[in-house]
């Protein structure tokens, strides 16, 4: 154990060598930075949209967080968040969200059954494809490793 972190977290996401996390604070959700050493956690911003899902994307150098129906954009500098892409226009809500190595974006959609699917999503188009079920609907939070998905329930 490298020590507690400092503050409720609940998802994390690399950025080079910086780790960064998502803590609720009453009404906001901020940024905040995580050093890695200690687990202390300094208070980067509030991203100004409710979000539950964290993902750093390599080739548009980009920190993402999904909300409700979108994809948002994140200021490393300020954590203000901006609407990046549109994912859902139906009743289903956005959950996770995770990049492979080549920058493709695949996101989690929660429908009224609470049932998660997988789902691919182009993030210059917003064009959003469902590949399935995934089986897991309590799944917290999902990661590529070496082009292979990872899930965590």
């Amino acid at each position: 154990m490298v020590g507690a972190i400092s503050a409720e977290v609940y998802d994390l996401a690399f950025v080079g060598s910086q780790l960064y996390g998502l803590q609720q604070h009453s009404k906001t959700v901020n940024l905040v930075k995580i050093d890695r050493t200690t687990g202390k956690t300094t208070k980067v911003g509030d991203i100004g949209f409710k979000v539950v899902g964290l993902a750093y994307n390599n080739q548009r150098e980009i920190l993402y967080a999904s909300a409700a129906k979108q994809l948002i954009a994140i200021d490393l500098k300020t954590g203000k968040g901006k609407p990046a892409v549109t994912v859902s226009k139906d009743k289903r809500g956005c959950g996770e969200v995770a990049f492979d190595s080549s920058g493709k974006a695949y996101i989690t959609l929660i429908g009224t059954n609470k049932r998660k699917q997988l789902a691919n999503c182009d993030l210059d188009s917003g064009k959003v494809n469902v590949i399935g079920d995934i089986g897991f609907p309590d799944l917290a939070s999902m990661e590529f490793i070496d082009d292979v998905l990872y899930g965590v329930t």
